[in-house]
């Protein structure tokens, strides 16, 4: 298994070999921006990275004013329909980088820009936070496994995932449920922060589950002296609310009776093959003996095939969908799920559907 320790080592030694380019100190300050790419030229360098999402945001919160609330799409499509029609927006973008309080992380191999910070913006080291994580979890009750898992965002942010489970957690309806939380190591680029994210599985049998990830919920920032304590306090208070959710929907699916309409349609627009339907169907009968003809039953049949049958080694496609609508029968109920937008994911001219197909359409 790969060593975090190592990685992190990594990461913050090539971090602490970039270059800092003050843009309020620098003459000649020009900037030139497509929907690709920018480049920030002062008088006597450039320097260029992909206009990629965290360019963006830090951009955008120079031109347009930081508001925690504004969407990705909102600033991005501020920031293409200005590249696109405003013959300014050059001058525009150098004036407020040369105004603003903004600092340049440069690489200095290849003059690609690592981030965009400002006079403000503390580095941490990811090792002594790891460190810290590590003594202060396990201090709140929530005692940690081996990491199990080790890699790397689309960012390239290095995260780790522990297994935990604690007493506070014990379920009310005897469903044994099990948590998880990915560690994200923000990097010294004044856009990433350390955060966590929270994964859940609700066991269907010894060797089956069915997971859900859950977005994340708790952020250590880049500032001086970062606040661990209670850092992990809102890992703990968010998982134990979290957990009081989830039972309440478990107990909520149990309560909402099958209905052979819902359950014909659903069968009927599954994106999956023949054979696949009658496995969870023949499972389903299993399912309604041990917990009545309820949509927590119709739930279990749906997760338990997607764990038997298609496990992501040899059948990621089915065990996904079978897993997700499983899943969201307890999230949501059958008649949500049935209801939903449907999802079409493009491939050039081509396009295909996701766990369930138009009402329109059939196999």
């Amino acid at each position: 298994m790969t060593d975090i320790n190592q990685i992190l080592t990594s990461t913050y030694k090539k971090e602490q070999k970039l270059l800092k380019v003050d843009l309020n100190k620098e003459d000649q300050l020009s900037v030139m921006i497509n929907k690709d790419e920018i480049n920030i030229n002062t008088a006597n360098r450039r320097f260029k990275r992909k206009l990629d999402r965290p360019i963006i945001h830090q951009l955008g919160s120079r031109l347009y004013g930081y508001n925690p609330t504004n969407s990705f799409d909102e600033i991005n499509k501020k920031v293409q329909s200005e590249i696109a029609t405003n013959s300014e927006f050059n001058k525009t973008i150098a004036d407020k980088l040369s105004s603003t309080d903004s600092i340049l992380y440069i690489n200095p191999k290849n003059s690609n820009i690592y981030g965009l910070v400002s006079s403000r913006f503390t580095e941490l080291n990811p090792l002594e936070i790891r460190q810290n994580f590590e003594s202060k979890f396990s201090d709140f009750g929530l005692p940690l496994d081996e990491n199990y898992s080790v890699g790397f965002t689309p960012f390239g942010e290095p995260f780790e995932t522990y297994n935990f489970e604690t007493p506070k957690l014990k379920t009310n309806n005897d469903e044994p449920i099990n948590y998880q939380v990915k560690l994200i190591y923000g990097l010294n680029n004044g856009y990433s922060s350390y955060r966590i994210i929270l994964k859940r599985k609700v066991l269907v049998c010894s060797n089956g589950m069915t997971s859900v990830e859950r977005s994340e919920f708790a952020k250590l920032k880049h500032v001086a002296n970062p606040n661990i304590e209670s850092f992990i306090k809102k890992i703990e208070e968010s998982v134990i609310n979290y957990n009081t959710i989830l039972q309440k929907k478990i107990q909520s699916a149990k309560n909402r009776q099958l209905n052979n309409k819902l359950i014909d349609e659903t069968f009927n627009r599954l994106h999956t093959a023949q054979i696949v339907k009658n496995r969870v169907k023949n499972r389903l009968q299993t399912e309604i003996n041990d917990y009545g003809n309820n949509e927590w039953a119709l739930s279990q049949a749906f997760t338990n095939i997607a764990t038997h049958f298609y496990k992501p080694s040899y059948d990621k496609k089915h065990e996904k969908i079978l897993t997700e609508i499983g899943s969201s029968i307890v999230d949501q109920s059958l008649t949500e799920v049935i209801n939903a937008p449907i999802k079409k994911t493009s491939y050039g001219n081509d396009f295909t559907y996701g766990n369930l197909l138009p009402k329109t359409a059939t196999n």
